[in-house]
């Protein structure tokens, strides 16, 4: 296997896929934008934060349902690139699809599979969340947290878990064991009821509900409306609502965090094919 690419070089290249997802977008009349890590690289780095190992892109999920169809449809033709998931692969460890290049494998640290997924982009669907805000979030994030930690027990090659207490593992021995008897996609696919809990035209509010156990409610028009910037030299778009969009997300989200936090969060690694 060839050399571990760099953080510099997984920036750069990340950048290619970007490249085709506008594309994609373009030619398709699909609106998306950068969010989360990458949308704050903008506002605050005006491009990638320093030690930011992956991007992430969003989707109202009307959008996202044609960005999923088209990329699918096309498989083929978009060769080396492809959008992968739990519909793509068996042993795909999430509910989130990624929009991948093939020519680069990505190794897991974690000891979940790897699922043939290369250099990716993350593609979050925004869902309806109703007209209340905050309506249902304890309820929402209550089953989110425990299917996610239905999903992590499934994965896990130690039915007993990997906590240090063996009173705790002890007592969470029955969720490791329904979870290996009912397999990871068994509780990925709890979380499309979550995605069609509410009317999408008639909600004032979206989230992500596939992703993390919390769930922040974002104003639906917000995303409405996007504008094209340059990325480290990249077309691509952002929200016209960006600040609103990252004060809800994180508050003062132009600080950046204490030195020793300033680290790549994900726990895999990057290798040319």
């Amino acid at each position: 296997m060839n050399r571990e690419l760099s953080l510099e070089e997984v920036h750069k290249e990340t950048l290619n896929v970007l490249k085709k997802i506008d594309e994609i977008c373009e030619h398709n009349d699909i609106k998306y934008s950068i969010m989360y890590g990458t949308l704050i690289g903008y506002m605050r780095h005006n491009g990638f934060i320093p030690w930011d190992d992956d991007m992430d892109v969003c989707m109202l999920r009307p959008e996202y349902d044609k960005f999923v169809a088209y990329c699918n449809e096309h498989e083929e033709e978009l060769y080396p690139f492809k959008l992968m998931s739990k519909y793509t692969a068996d042993d795909y460890p999430f509910n989130l699809q990624r929009f991948c290049d093939t020519r680069f494998k990505m190794v897991k640290t974690d000891g979940l599979s790897d699922a043939g997924m290369g250099l990716f982009i993350d593609i979050y669907p925004l869902d309806a969340l109703g007209n209340v805000k905050n309506g249902a979030k304890k309820q929402i994030e209550k089953k989110k947290t425990f299917w996610m930690q239905c999903v992590g027990c499934a994965q896990s090659k130690n039915i007993m878990g990997t906590n240090k207490s063996f009173v705790k593992r002890l007592l969470r021995f029955p969720v490791y064991l329904y979870s290996h008897v009912k397999g990871t996609k068994y509780f990925l696919d709890k979380f499309d009821v979550l995605t069609n809990s509410y009317s999408y035209e008639d909600s004032k509010y979206v989230g992500d509900l596939i992703w993390d156990n919390c769930v922040t409610y974002y104003e639906k028009e917000w995303f409405e409306d996007v504008e094209d910037i340059i990325f480290e030299g990249v077309k691509t778009k952002i929200p016209v609502q960006a600040k609103k969009v990252l004060e809800e997300e994180y508050g003062d989200y132009m600080t950046p965090p204490p030195e020793e936090e300033r680290v790549p969060y994900h726990e895999y690694i990057i290798y040319r094919k």
